[in-house]
């Protein structure tokens, strides 16, 4: 067996895979001799050392938790990143080793470390439906407003319970900010005023996957102009997108003073009502989705909107939102809003 830091195939060696898959006398005992052999900084080839297999064991938490205990006491590093950029706390968090987690994260692993594919360990315990992880991350600063490379965040496959967990932590965490309390125990430097509202514009407002596109039927296309059209769309998941777009419209008027020495004491609900955009409503979470499915729909005599869409994709690009007067004599454009670019 190599010894010191070589790089060893797991299909050629097993003892990576003793210390996740076998039973827990042989596990400690192996763990213990490659520690005595100073064996124990041994990586993988995809760069994964004893401690990510110690955090995934198979076993219970309790048995992770040891092992990883001795390993770190050994030196193994705690944050040492494999080749998808994860650490050990991914791999507790994936099996829903709750007191691993919170080891690991008390021994200062960043709970918000992102991947790769832009991901938390907290991406991981959600879905895997590890609830109890999920808290405890969540106790620990995880940022759950956090999205990845696919435009996704952990609302998009969370479970109903999950959602129900994090739209209580976002009703605390708002509140914190509110009241003036600190932000909630992070790794990271706290986010300032205008990162919070980012956040919340771009937090993805339905438990359904997330989605960039708008299907419509060529009867709807109202108006094609080189690679873009307006066009009449009438879904939840097209409302979603929009909501979002709005919520950046939002934003985009509250950037023009972000500089200014007032701008942290005003919330989101202070700048939708600047603007005239509905607010989100911790009571009622779906009034303002629901506000759009009216107006996508038609049943408003005076508000409607209008996506605009790329052709060639129907990604939705941005829209137009128009008031009529009471007479129906009036337009009045309030809302011109264009996506951003990736």
């Amino acid at each position: 067996m190599p010894v010191g830091r070589a790089t060893i195939r797991l299909n050629k060696d097993d003892m990576f895979l003793t210390v996740r898959d076998a039973p827990f006398v042989k596990a400690r005992q192996h763990v213990a001799a490659l520690v005595a052999s100073n064996q124990c900084h041994l990586k993988t080839v995809m760069q994964q050392t004893l401690l990510f297999f110690a955090a995934a064991r198979y076993g219970e938490d309790e048995e992770a938790l040891e092992l990883c205990q001795t390993l770190l006491w050994a030196g193994v590093p705690l944050e040492h990143p494999d080749d998808n950029l994860q650490t050990a706390l991914f791999y507790a968090a994936r099996q829903g080793h709750v007191n691993t987690c919170n080891f690991l994260v008390c021994s200062k692993a960043d709970v918000n470390k992102l991947d790769k594919f832009g991901e938390t360990a907290l991406f991981y315990a959600v879905r895997r439906c590890r609830i109890t992880a999920v808290e405890k991350l969540l106790d620990h600063g995880a940022d759950f407003e956090v999205v990845n490379h696919k435009q996704h965040n952990v609302m998009t496959t969370a479970s109903d319970e999950l959602c129900a967990i994090f739209q209580e932590a976002r009703k605390k965490r708002r509140l914190e900010v509110t009241e003036g309390a600190s932000e909630v125990p992070s790794s990271k430097r706290p986010r300032s005023a205008l990162e919070r509202l980012e956040a919340w514009a771009d937090e993805w407002p339905m438990q359904q996957p997330k989605i960039e596109t708008a299907d419509y039927k060529p009867k709807d296309l109202l108006r094609s102009e080189g690679k873009f059209a307006v066009v009449k769309v009438n879904s939840p998941l097209a409302a979603a997108k929009l909501r979002v777009l709005e919520k950046n419209f939002v934003v985009d008027h509250a950037k023009l003073v972000a500089e200014e020495v007032w701008f942290p004491k005003l919330t989101h609900e202070h700048w939708c009502n600047a603007v005239s955009v509905m607010s989100d409503h911790l009571e009622a979470p779906n009034d303002a989705i629901n506000g759009i499915k009216t107006v996508l729909s038609g049943a408003n005599p005076v508000h409607f909107t209008l996506p605009a869409i790329v052709t060639a994709n129907k990604e939705i690009a941005g829209y137009v939102h128009c008031t009529l007067s009471e007479d129906k004599k009036a337009l009045n454009i309030s809302h011109i809003k264009v996506a951003r670019t990736k």
